[in-house]
C-alpha cells in the first residue's frame, strides 16, 4: 500500500483543540483472563486438561480446553494490583485531527489497530493520523492476540470475548477524548533521566536516556494531557507476579498526574535492550517517581502555542520470510531446544505478518515515528538521527505501535546469537535495516512543504553515542 499523507495547506493555522481521557479496562477477575508477557511457571502449568491444548497450539490450532473461560494454556490472573488503563488523546488543528491511543498491554495487534481505526475514522480522524500503542507491561491482560505464535509463547490463546471487551473500552476512551475537545495550547521538549533504566545486553555505554514531553494545556492553563516518551521494559515485575499491573508505565502515569494534573500518557520507545533499573512493585514505584519528577521539572519551561500543524503518514511494508533460529524453552528441565539441537532453525513464516505498518505523526517541528515492535537502542538512535537530518527539532520513536513483529536488532546485534534480543528478531539479519529505512521514509513523508529534501540517507547501523552507564540485566 502506498503511503498516506495528510499535510495541511499553507496559510494561517487554526486554533488548536485537544481532549484526553483515561478509562479502566482491567478484566474482571471472575472472567479468568490470564496475564501476558512471560511463558513459564507459575503462569503456565501443565495439567491433564490443558496438555492436549498445548499440543494443538504447537500445531497451529490454539483452543480453549474449558469452553467459556479465557485462559487456555496459562493460569488466570489472581487479582489486581493496579488498574489496566486505556488512555487517549485527540488533537484538532482546525485542518485535521489526530489521535494517540495507548493501552496497558504487552503490545498491540494489527487487528486491534484496524478495529480502533474503523471507529477513529468515524470521528473524523484520518487513519494516517492515528497511533495505537501498547505499554509493554508484562502483567497486562492476555488472550487478546490473534497471533498464534505469540499466543503459544507469551499471551495465551485468543479469546474473542476478552478481545471484544477490551476493544470496546479502548474505543470508549477514544470517544471520550474526542468529546472532551476544548481550546488548547501545546509545547514539546526533552530532558534526560538516567536513574530509570539500564542496557540489558551487556553494553552499559549504549543507552538512550531522553525523556520527551508533550505538554497540552487548556485556555485557563489547566493540564489536559502530558504525553511522555521514554524507553524501558515493563518488567519490574517478574513471572511470579499473578496480579494485573501496568508495571512501571502505570506507576509513572499515576505519579505524573498527581504532579501536573490531566491525563498522562506514557509512550514506550526503543526498549528492546532496555531494562528497568529496579525490580518489584517498589522498584516500579521508585522509577515511576524518577520519571514523573524529571517530567515535572521540565514542565514549567516548556513553552506552549495555541496552534500547530499536524501531518501523518502510514504505509504497509513487505517483510522477508520469518524464521526462528533461537532457542525455544522446554518446560520442566530448564533447558531449551538448542541444548539438544544446536543450530536449530524453525520456519515460522506461516504464523507471522507478511507486511508491517510504519507511520509518522508530525506535530509542528517534532515527529513521532512508529515501529511495530521492540527496536533496540541502536535502531532507535538511527531513526532519531534520520529525523534530525531532515530538520526536525525532536524525533521520538514510538515502539510497540500498530502491530507487533517481536524484536528489531541491527545486523551486528543479530549476529550475537546468544542474546535473547537476537534470537527474538524474526525477520532475518536485515530486520533493523528495513525498519530504519521504513521509519525514515515515513518521516520524509511528513516533512513540511519547503523544507530541504534530504532524501533517504544511507542507513548506518553502527553504535550510537554513549550516554550514561548501566548494568546488564536478564532478558524478558
Amino acid at each position: 500500500m502506498d503511503a498516506l499523507l495528510d499535510l495541511r495547506p499553507d496559510g494561517p493555522r487554526g486554533k488548536l483543540r485537544a481532549g484526553a481521557a483515561a478509562l479502566d479496562v482491567t478484566p474482571a477477575t471472575s472472567a479468568g483472563v490470564p496475564l501476558a508477557g512471560y511463558g513459564g511457571e507459575p503462569r503456565r502449568k501443565f495439567t491433564v486438561v490443558n496438555i492436549p491444548a498445548h499440543i494443538a497450539a504447537v500445531l497451529g490450532n490454539c483452543y480453549d480446553p474449558v469452553p467459556g473461560g479465557a485462559a487456555s494454556l496459562f493460569e488466570p490472573a489472581q487479582g489486581v494490583h493496579d488498574p489496566i488503563m486505556a488512555r487517549a488523546l485527540v488533537l484538532d488543528s482546525g485542518d485535521t485531527k489526530a489521535a494517540i491511543v495507548k493501552v496497558d498491554t504487552i503490545g498491540v495487534t494489527r487487528q486491534l489497530r484496524d478495529d480502533v481505526e474503523a471507529q477513529a475514522v468515524k470521528l473524523g480522524i484520518p487513519r494516517q493520523n492515528l497511533i495505537v500503542a501498547g505499554a509493554h507491561t508484562h502483567s497486562g491482560p492476555g488472550a487478546a492476540s490473534n497471533n498464534q505464535l505469540f499466543g503459544l509463547i507469551a499471551t495465551d490463546c485468543y479469546h474473542a470475548p476478552t478481545y471484544q471487551a477490551l476493544l470496546g473500552k479502548i474505543v470508549a476512551a477514544l470517544k471520550q477524548a474526542d468529546a472532551a475537545l476544548q481550546p488548547a495550547a501545546i509545547g514539546i521538549d526533552s530532558t534526560s533521566e538516567q536513574r530509570a533504566s539500564k542496557n540489558r545486553m551487556g553494553k552499559p555505554n549504549i543507552l538512550d536516556t531522553e525523556l520527551g514531553l508533550i505538554k497540552i494545556v487548556g485556555d485557563g492553563g489547566g493540564t489536559i494531557a502530558a504525553v511522555m516518551s521514554f524507553a524501558v521494559h515493563g518488567t519490574c515485575l517478574d513471572a511470579d507476579n499473578m496480579l494485573f499491573s501496568a508495571d512501571v508505565i502505570g506507576a509513572t502515569e499515576r505519579e505524573l498526574e498527581k504532579l501536573v494534573g490531566g491525563v498522562a500518557i506514557f509512550l514506550n520507545g526503543s526498549e528492546g535492550d532496555v531494562a528497568p533499573a529496579q525490580r518489584g512493585f517498589d522498584g516500579a514505584a521508585t522509577i515511576g517517581g524518577y520519571l514523573a519528577e524529571s517530567a515535572h521539572k521540565l514542565w514549567p519551561s516548556v513553552a506552549t502555542q495555541p496552534s500547530i500543524e499536524i501531518a501523518g503518514s502510514f504505509s504497509d511494508v513487505p517483510m522477508p520470510k520469518a524464521t526462528y533460529r533461537g532457542c525455544l524453552p522446554l518446560f520442566g528441565d530448564g533447558k531449551t531446544l538448542c541444548d539438544y539441537l544446536p543450530g536449530l532453525t524453525l520456519p515460522i513464516d506461516q504464523w507471522m505478518q507478511k507486511v508491517l505498518p510504519f507511520a509518522a505523526l508530525r506535530l509542528g517541528d517534532v515527529v513521532l515515528a512508529t515501529v511495530p515492535g521492540e527496536p533496540t537502542t541502536t535502531v532507535g538512535q538511527q531513526i532519531k538521527a534520520a529525523g534530525k537530518a531532515r530538520g526536525f527539532r525532536r524525533t521520538y520513536v514510538v515502539g510497540l505501535a500498530n502491530d507487533h513483529m517481536s524484536y528489531v536488532t541491527t545486523p551486528d546485534e543479530y549476529a550475537e546469537i546468544d542474546q535473547y534480543e537476537a534470537q527474538s528478531t524474526l525477520y532475518g539479519p536485515t530486520t533493523g535495516t528495513i525498519v530504519v529505512s521504513s521509519a525514515t521514509k515515513a518521516i520524509d513523508a511528513v516533512k513540511p512543504t519547503g523544507w530541504p529534501d534530504a532524501g533517504i540517507a544511507p542507513i548506518d547501523l553502527g553504535p550510537p553515542d554513549a550516554s550514561s552507564p548501566a548494568d546488564a540485566a536478564d532478558a524478558h
